[in-house]
């Protein structure tokens, strides 16, 4: 479905309303009306679909008042052959009135075509034709027109269902899982300060296991869907209207004998409900062999229906393929149709009607079933947003909020444990804690809010402080550099993911953090001595999807991580730091668009991406605040 673009929508709608026109003025050429009046005939038309195509945008309701007008003023001064041109009033109704008032009005024109043909003495089945061309005509252009601008809508809001979705997303996840973090963190800060350390730590363990767990799925909410249903019975009327049409033919000019037209009208009934059905080669060779079967007994049947049959052909068929196809068997008609009327007006006449049949048989179905697949594309993209919106929020909430809870747990713990043996250290380390339960609930907010924002100045002291609680020694080395603030906050963050892993390796006992800068590039490393037994890979690599893996790919951002020659684990973080391309925690800043994915190799494996920043700011203190050295 995804060739078929808005303006191609268009050009076949403005192809089938030139050919509606064209068959009007040879129709009135066939009637013998004089070449004066045909003229005259065809300006006034060309002014009223003028009209027309003014009403798909929108018009005002006296301009539509004065086309309606327009119409049973022309057949006034035209007489009957004007008649069948009541379809552009109908149409022109359907596309700028409500449907309460347009359908009705719509329907009233087009009985108005009959009585107007019983009027002027044209006969029963010619003013039942005047009927049936105002009712599929008018059907024809409203259908092309109003889907056109449909799909023409839903291309220009396709990503509007994913942002709608993303904010139900983040409403949710606000009210149920931050909500339940709060009170989480606000309890844990109730027991700290009434001294209750046990139930402290408890409920820090317990809501660390909260953290690092995925994001719960919500109820997919309610979203506006376009339905098809309102293409789908236009291609039903008109198709119908359009065999109706065929058989009043058949039955007015061929002189078929009534089992004929029994058999035709049941021939038509079943290409209909062929047509309904999903193109594929069978239902277009069962549809050849039905239409070539009657072709003997009635040259006309073949006529009418050839253009039934190319629109099938377009439909079936791949293009360009299909195109080049249509145009060879709707060339090879002509001189079918030059056999069958032989008059020039009337060969002329069949033509432009036989490619309006084919076009409007193709856009009619073509656009109905771009409506459903445009509609899926929407849906799939706002499910995609509410899906990396759940990652995100894990990620972050991992890497923001877990080191805090961390931190929590093993102050409290050691606290805990020097209650009786050291009441001063214990009494220190528990008035740490206050702090760093407020600092937690300060990271909830800004990671279920709209953005994650971390300082590298105030995160490097309080990393290098959980370290000393659980015995690391830790080797600093920071080099001054200038560093963009969304690159602050990634290496800030990168900073926190690194020693949290050191701070699960229970055997870590040295510690090793450098943060240097070079053009282009800030480079984090981190390193520790608590690899497993044996020389395996430390327990919380970054092959944790949640850990720096998916940090670096988020930052766009390079990572290594593995044993080096030491025999110690080491990180590597690397960002980009160029002017053009700003990074962060996020997604894209719509939160809708893909983000670019990066790789990861195992082992010494690099993450590669290509995200940078766009503002510099200094790295403050830092360089006086951690001088390379020892910190215990």
């Amino acid at each position: 479905m995804d060739d078929l673009q808005p303006r191609l929508a268009r050009a076949l709608l403005w192809t089938v309303l030139a050919l509606l026109w064209c068959v009007r003025v040879t129709g009135a050429w066939t009637e013998g009306v004089a070449w004066p009046d045909i003229a005259r005939m065809a300006g006034v038309q060309a002014l009223m679909l003028a009209v027309l195509v003014a009403a798909w945008r929108g018009v005002p309701y006296w301009l539509v008042a004065a086309q309606v007008a327009l119409c049973y003023l022309a057949f006034l001064v035209f007489g009957h052959a004007f008649a069948p041109s009541l379809w552009i009033g109908a149409a022109t109704v359907l596309l700028a009135l409500p449907p309460r008032f347009g359908r009705p009005l719509a329907a009233l024109m087009a009985a108005s075509g009959g009585l107007i043909g019983l009027v002027a003495g044209a006969g029963p089945l010619i003013a039942l034709w005047y009927v049936s061309v105002t009712v599929d005509n008018g059907l024809v252009v409203f259908g092309l027109a109003s889907l056109a601008a449909t799909v023409e809508r839903l291309h220009a809001a396709r990503n509007d269902l994913a942002v709608q979705a993303l904010a139900a997303e983040r409403d949710r996840v606000h009210r149920d899982l931050g909500r339940r973090l709060h009170d989480d963190l606000t309890a844990i800060g109730f027991l700290v300060r009434n001294a209750d350390l046990d139930g402290a730590v408890e409920l820090a363990r317990r809501t660390l296991s909260v953290v690092r767990a995925p994001v719960r799925e919500g109820a997919d909410a309610p979203v506006p869907v376009e339905s098809p249903g309102v293409a789908r019975l236009v291609l039903v009327v008109v198709l119908s209207v359009y065999a109706f049409i065929t058989e009043l033919n058949l039955l007015a000019y061929a002189g078929l004998s009534p089992p004929l037209l029994v058999l035709t009208g049941a021939a038509l009934v079943v290409i209909v409900v062929l047509h309904l059905r999903p193109p594929t080669l069978g239902t277009l060779a069962v549809l050849v062999v039905l239409m070539a079967a009657l072709a003997p007994f009635s040259p006309e049947w073949w006529v009418g229906m050839a253009g039934f049959l190319a629109g099938r052909i377009l439909l079936t068929v791949r293009p360009p393929r299909s195109w080049a196809l249509a145009a060879v068997f709707l060339a090879a008609q002509v001189p079918p149709i030059g056999l069958t009327y032989r008059d020039l007006p009337t060969v002329l006449y069949a033509i432009f009607a036989t490619l309006a049949v084919a076009l409007f048989v193709y856009g009619l179905s073509r656009l109905s079933g771009l409506v459903t697949a445009l509609e899926a594309a929407r849906r799939e993209l706002a499910r995609n947003a509410v899906s990396r919106e759940r990652d995100r929020l894990a990620r972050d909430l991992h890497d923001v909020l877990g080191f805090s809870l961390s931190a929590v747990v093993l102050r409290g713990e050691l606290a805990a444990r020097l209650k009786d043996s050291d009441p001063e250290r214990a009494a220190a380390q528990a008035a740490a804690l206050t702090p760093l339960v407020e600092r937690a609930r300060l990271e909830l907010a800004s990671v279920t809010g709209d953005q994650v924002r971390l300082s590298l100045e105030e995160e490097l002291p309080a990393v290098l402080a959980t370290l000393a609680v659980v015995g690391v020694r830790a080797e600093v080395t920071v080099a001054p550099a200038l560093l963009a603030p969304e690159v602050d906050s990634v290496v800030a963050t990168a900073l926190r993911e690194g020693v949290t892993n050191v701070l699960r390796h229970s055997r870590a006992r040295h510690c090793e953090i450098e943060i240097t800068s070079t053009p282009g590039r800030v480079r984090l490393r981190v390193a520790n001595d608590g690899v497993a037994a044996g020389g395996g890979r430390a327990e919380g690599s970054a092959r944790s999807g949640s850990g720096l893996a998916g940090l670096a790919e988020r930052a766009r951002g390079g990572l290594r991580a593995g044993v080096d020659e030491r025999g110690w684990f080491e990180l590597v973080a690397e960002f980009p730091t160029a002017p053009s391309q700003p990074a962060g925690l996020r997604g894209d800043a719509d939160g809708v668009d893909p983000v670019a994915g990066a790789q990861f190799h195992d082992g010494r494996g690099e993450v590669v991406a290509n995200r940078a920043v766009a503002q510099e700011q200094p790295l403050g203190d830092l360089g006086r605040l951690c001088p390379r050295g020892r910190h215990p």
